[in-house]
């Protein structure tokens, strides 16, 4: 394997792309057999499928534009606060809510964030969306 193969397919974990209105992330890239192990949440189920690598840098290639905000990290942690009226989270896009309870919001907040960076991605010219 060449130095700039590898580095190529180094760049593969933890990327994401879009498919059939899901969203996918890379788990892990097996350079030896040339398979990597994606994850994808369907009918709130996670499954992790095996994919061969040259598919997965095409489709990640068609989405590169997509960035998940981290939904666990302290930043999206920070965006859920208690008002007077409820629970409310904020995105770029504004203030959502208000909610019953915080763990309404912050399950809200994240359906958001996969939907917003999901929509209207096109690949092989069909249109994606997330959502």
């Amino acid at each position: 394997m060449t130095d700039e193969t590898s580095m190529l397919l180094n760049r593969l974990d933890g990327r994401l792309f879009v498919e059939k209105g899901r969203l996918f992330y890379v788990l892990h890239v097996d350079r030896k057999t040339g398979i990597a192990r994606v994850s994808v949440r369907e009918d709130d189920k996670q499954t992790v499928v095996e994919l061969p690598v040259h598919e997965i840098g095409a489709k990640v290639g068609a989405c590169n534009h997509l960035m998940l905000d981290g939904l666990e990290s302290l930043e999206t942690a920070r965006r859920v606060r208690q008002e007077a009226v409820g629970w409310y989270f904020t995105a770029r896009e504004g203030k959502f809510g208000p909610f019953a309870s915080e763990a309404q919001a912050q399950a809200e907040l994240k359906h958001y964030i996969i939907s917003v960076q999901g929509a209207d991605v096109e690949y092989e010219g069909r249109f994606a969306k997330v959502g």
